[in-house]
């Protein structure tokens, strides 16, 4: 017996069994991988994705081939045609161009020991077309923008920027756009001491209704912790003054003990006390769609962070009352 697909076909048959792509399909491989190209060289990321990427590999660099391949498979989502569209010289030729030009800028390097590439932690740089689009699409203008890679450059930057004075102020702002009110630095004594803590204000509850808050601010070095001491002393100057929530603001990170701390003194001494450390100051000061009180910081789909540094000037220009 015959199997169908045994059975001889005429010519005219053939003809007739024959698919025909329809016009809105890629008709050949070469079609795609012309598409893909297209999609690869056009994408407006492309120089960003190809500089986190090295910034990525981290100490140990990253040689050519494996970064072309990253920031295709970024571009591409993994696409089967991602090794083919990097074999194309063309391909190969605009990724270096890119590279090239932010060598120059003095952002990435090239280890010809190790034929790597490699990120350098530079503060400042021109900023590419690119991220001047994406900055005048927030409303910002890009000159009075600068460029940092993670959120711990941020706040290192806001720690080398700002005086312990100004850093009061910037928590004032953050403060209030956390939906706090009227918060302002307390005046300082004669002796310079604060009375225990650096600033006031309010905030409203879910009834209406409002209550006090203080807040110390701590502008340690960022590689730095803060010590249980602090929330002990700020636990002490609310009991003393009838204030039941504090809050400790600082550039540097909370200790364990610290934040064991604020726990056992909400616990037993019925006062609260909030921590906002450096990551959190980051994440409140940082604009979003859904999170539109972003004091002076933007960041990109890719991860970079931009700041302000008119708005940053702005939050911490008001005068102690």
């Amino acid at each position: 017996m015959l199997h169908e697909s045994n059975v001889p076909v005429r010519p005219e048959q053939a003809r007739e069994n024959v698919y025909t792509p329809r016009s809105d399909t890629p008709s050949s491989f070469v079609d795609i991988r012309s598409k893909m190209i297209k999609n690869l060289l056009r994408d407006p990321g492309l120089e960003e994705i190809s500089v986190i990427s090295i910034k990525k590999a981290g100490a140990n660099g990253i040689d050519t081939k494996t970064l072309n391949s990253e920031v295709a498979n970024e571009i591409l989502e993994g696409s089967i045609y991602v090794d083919e569209v990097i074999k194309q010289k063309h391909v190969r030729d605009q990724l270096h161009k890119i590279r090239v030009k932010y060598s120059k800028k003095g952002l990435i390097g090239f280890n010809n020991k190790n034929r790597v590439w490699y990120f350098k932690n530079k503060n400042t740089y021109e900023l590419s077309g690119s991220e001047e689009r994406f900055l005048r699409a927030q409303g910002l203008k890009p000159q009075d923008c600068i460029r940092k890679n993670t959120a711990k450059d941020v706040i290192q930057w806001l720690y080398n920027t700002l005086s312990p004075d100004e850093f009061e102020q910037l928590c004032c702002a953050v403060l209030e756009h956390l939906e706090g009110r009227e918060f302002k630095v307390t005046q300082k004594r004669k002796s310079g001491a604060d009375g225990g803590f650096d600033g006031r204000g309010r905030y409203q509850l879910d009834n209406g209704s409002e209550v006090p808050v203080i807040f110390e601010a701590k502008k340690y070095n960022p590689d730095s912790q803060v010590g249980s001491d602090v929330c002990q002393k700020l636990a002490g100057a609310m009991m003393e003054n009838g204030i039941k929530h504090g809050i400790i603001m600082t550039t540097a990170q909370m200790s364990e003990n610290t934040k064991k701390s604020s726990q056992n003194i909400a616990k037993h001494s019925k006062v609260e006390i909030a921590l906002i450390d450096q990551e959190k100051i980051v994440d409140i000061m940082t604009y979003r769609e859904e999170k539109p009180h972003g004091l002076g910081i933007f960041k990109s789909d890719y991860g970079l962070y931009y700041i302000n540094i008119k708005a940053i000037k702005t939050a911490v220009s008001k005068q102690p009352s």
